[in-house]
């Protein structure tokens, strides 16, 4: 998990469960009891789109300490925050965990 704002680093990470594509209202009732937003916030994100996509999340960690963006980027050279979402694979994966000293649970997804 990237946090833009206030840390510009890298605070955790989660596995994902599972990603549905959906008309967007389809998907306001898929995610209404999940979402963590309201109907207006949610319609307003998808605004002037037919289709949205809902990443569901399983496990998550937060990291003990955050992966800043200036040692993201002397660690993982071309490193740039993801625009939306990115996979790990399992060599990424293992190189945010050995810096954070955080344990991967599982493979990257």
């Amino acid at each position: 998990m990237y946090e833009t704002v206030p840390t510009k680093a890298v605070v955790g990470l989660f596995v994902v469960e599972g990603v549905e594509r959906r008309p967007v209202k389809q998907l306001w009732r898929k995610v209404r009891d999940i979402s963590g937003v309201t109907r207006t916030e949610f319609l307003d994100y998808f605004d002037g789109l037919t289709e949205g996509v809902a990443i569901f999340t399983g496990e998550t960690e937060r990291f003990s300490r955050p992966l800043h963006l200036a040692e993201l980027r002397a660690l993982w050279p071309g490193f740039h925050p993801p625009q939306g979402f990115r996979y790990l694979d399992d060599e990424a994966l293992r190189l945010l965990c050995s810096v954070s000293k955080s344990t991967p649970r599982r493979k990257a997804a």
